[in-house]
Formats: structure tokens, sequence, C-alpha cells
């Protein structure tokens, strides 16, 4: 079976598995979820931009929403359907798992409001199918001659709960995962095949798209600058280089900055400031005092219960201890993995790979520093969605572990390629 196909299997599951997500998980209660529709209910029926703290979700961008907005505006938008629940707050362990009280409004066949946010769901559904396949090419880009990375990459985001339950809700999470990727894979391409003015034009559209859908997608843009800067440098002729690497890099960040251009100049105009962080600041839980060091560790416990699988409006529906037990095992097994991989391969390649495993290594981190910057004041920041936009690589990291584990790396030649079976049992 090829390679190619064997994907689109992998695709076939996660949409099976998302759509099931979607359609079991009650309206609204996901993170966010009833104030995202807000916004796009704001956006689909004034056909313009709220201002001010009516509504909350308003402080990100509106590119998701108002694309959410188009699909569903002819449902008629409505917000009605959905009902506070009185006793659910404040959270406990006595106290209802729903936020919301679901009555027969919601039934199937859906109809106003409820088929807008289902449709809402859908795209957003969509937009993870992206960040599966741009994990896959990834892995692919990254690692030509081990099919299995991408594959594996792309079959765990596949069946990852905590993705697959943000993928099945309304939240810009899933544009700021799509666009990021995207962003990754054209510089892992950059890095690989060398640099293209057509290549930094595509980076500059979905820097742009990204900033238009979440301000965090922000922490990718010095990743250009180091796979242009790295294509630059392993090119055979630097000299003659240099003048395209720097316009290419001045074509990507500022075809970025152009398309983004239009929120931007409204925020500096209404708010004095091109991200408006006293607006954001306004609309979150701000943190009483700094962020210490010890934060970094409940950042990355939430971050690990919540990338697993945590649920519920408010994450109070979490894995049993069991499952995440088992979750951070793997996750020990596979770093173990992903170390011997690495090792080996910059030892048999004599350093030639290390430039694909800095890009994979530096896109998580900066996002990574983007949310502890967040986090200095903003509480409920330790949430695994806010790395989506480094999703893709985060998975590439999974499948590099897992291949790692093997005493040969998987799919090590060519022939591998042709076979799942081949490649899955490769070993020695």
């Amino acid at each position: 079976m090829s390679e190619k196909r064997i994907f689109l299997i992998i695709l076939a599951i996660y949409l099976v598995l998302a759509i099931g997500y979607s359609i079991v998980e009650p309206l609204a209660e996901a993170p966010d979820e009833a104030d995202h529709y807000n916004y796009i209910t704001y956006l689909g029926q004034n056909r313009s931009l709220p201002e001010g703290t009516a509504v909350t979700q308003s402080k990100h961008p509106p590119f998701y929403h108002a694309l959410a907005a188009t699909l569903t505006a002819w449902t008629g938008l409505d917000f009605t359907f959905l009902r506070s629940n009185p006793d659910a707050l404040p959270l406990g362990p006595d106290k209802p798992p729903n936020l919301f009280i679901h009555t027969t409004l919601e039934a199937f066949p859906w109809r106003g409001g409820a088929l807008a946010m289902h449709l809402a769901r859908f795209l957003s559904i969509a937009l993870g199918a992206i960040t599966v396949w741009g994990a896959w090419r990834l892995g692919s880009e990254s690692f030509p001659d081990r099919p299995a990375i991408g594959l594996l990459a792309a079959a765990f985001l596949a069946g990852l709960p905590g993705f697959l339950f943000i993928s099945g809700s309304v939240n810009n999470d899933n544009a700021a995962g799509a666009f990021g990727t995207l962003v990754i894979l054209l510089c892992a391409m950059t890095l690989r095949r060398g640099l293209g003015w057509r290549r930094a034009a595509l980076i500059g559209l979905f820097l742009g798209l990204g900033v238009l859908s979440k301000v965090g997608t922000l922490a990718l843009w010095p990743l250009v600058v180091l796979a242009v800067g790295l294509a630059w440098w392993l090119s055979p002729d630097r000299k003659h280089a240099l003048p395209a690497a720097v316009g290419q890099m001045a074509l990507a960040w500022g075809l970025g900055v152009l398309i983004a251009s239009p929120w931007l100049l409204r925020n500096m105009n209404l708010y004095g400031d091109p991200l408006a962080w006293d607006f954001v600041r306004s609309t979150v839980d701000q943190r009483v005092g700094p962020f210490a060091p010890r934060d970094v560790g409940w950042l990355l416990s939430g971050f690990h219960r919540t990338f697993w699988g945590r649920f519920g409006g408010a994450g109070q529906i979490e894995l049993p201890i069991l499952a995440m037990t088992l979750a951070g095992v793997f996750t020990f097994v596979v770093a173990i993995g992903a170390v011997r991989f690495v090792v080996s391969t910059i030892r048999q390649s004599r350093n030639a790979a290390a430039p694909q495993f800095l890009l994979l290594s530096a896109a998580p981190l900066l996002v990574f520093l983007s949310v502890v910057r967040y986090s200095a004041i903003a509480l409920g920041t330790d949430q695994a969605r806010l790395m989506f936009p480094a999703l893709a690589a985060m998975a590439v990291w999974v499948g590099v572990g897992l291949v790692g584990l093997v005493r040969r790396p998987l799919c090590a030649n060519a022939n591998a390629r042709r076979s799942l079976h081949a490649c899955l049992l490769y070993t020695s």
C-alpha cells in the first residue's frame, strides 16, 4: 500500500472521530465555545466588527469567526437556544458537568442556532484536517527516507482525544493550528529544497492569515528567519544567495504584515496599540503577582492533561487516572526514543540532519515562550490548545520518538516506502 493511501486512511479515521466528537459533545460545552459563537453571531448579524468588551472573544482577530459567520449566516444565527445552567458554577465534585441546559432545540435535525453551531464545528474539523495533513507532510519533508515518521505523526493526531475534542468545537485555535502548520511545513521545505520566491510568498500569506486568526501565531515569525537563514547558510554559493535570502525574508514578513494590517491598524486607531493589549487584559482573568519559575511546572502539568484529554467548558471532566498515567509513560518513552533517534541520526549523517532537528525544536519552543509571556498577565493559560500553532511539529517528534524506539530506524531504505507492513516491522 502506498504512503498516500495509508495517509488517506488515517485522514478518514480522523474525520470519523472528529465528527463523532462534534456530534456527541453537547453544544457550548467546550472551552469558550459559547463566547466564540457569540462573536460569530455578531459578525453574521451586524456585518461589522464589535468594539469594546460586549463581545468577549472580540479580543481575537476575526478571520476564523468571519469564515464561520459567512458559512452560517443563512441559518439566522440564533443564540437564544443556549441556556446557562445555574447549578454548574462554582465548579465542584458535587456539581453537574454541563455548563448549559440542553433541550430539544438542539435535537437532530438541527435548525437555527444549533445548525449554525454544528456547521461552525465542521469548519473547525476541516481546519484540523489541514493540521493532520501538514503533520504528515512535515514528517515526510523533514525525513524523506523515513516515511513512517510522517504517517505516525498524522496517526497520532488522528487519535489524540485532546486534539479531537478541540477540533470538534467552535474555537479559533483550530485556525491557528492549521496556518501555523502550513508555515512550519513551508519552512521545512525551504530548509530542504533551498530558497524560493513562490514559497516565500506562501509563507507570507499564511503568516498573515495566522495573525488574523489568532495573535499567538506571531510566535512563529522568527522561525521564518531561522529557516531562510539556514537555507542561505547551506547554499553552495552564500555570497550570491544572500540578496535572495534577504529579499525573500522581506517578502514573507512584508506580505504577512500587509495581510494583517487592517486588523493591526484598526486596533491602533481604537486602542492605541496594534495588538490591543490593554483591551485584552480587560477581557481575561489577570494574574496577580509575577510569573514565577514554579508556574512553569503548573503550565506544563496543564498542557499534559489537556493535550491528552480534559473535557468540558472549564476542563472539569478529566480522563481516568490510569489513562493519564499511561499517557505520562508513553510521553517519557517517546522522549527516550526521540533522543536515541537524534543522536544516532546526527552521528550517521555527520550533522547533516541537525538543521531539521533545530527547526522542529524551535517551533514548539517559540510558541511555548509566547504562552509563558501571555501567562505573565493572564490566568487559565495551562491549556495545550494554545500550543496548536506548533502542534504538527510536536506530532512529528512523536513519530521520531516511535521510530527511535526500534533498534534500526523504520523505513531506512526506499523500498520500505512501498509497504506500511515493511515500515512498521523493519527492525534488526
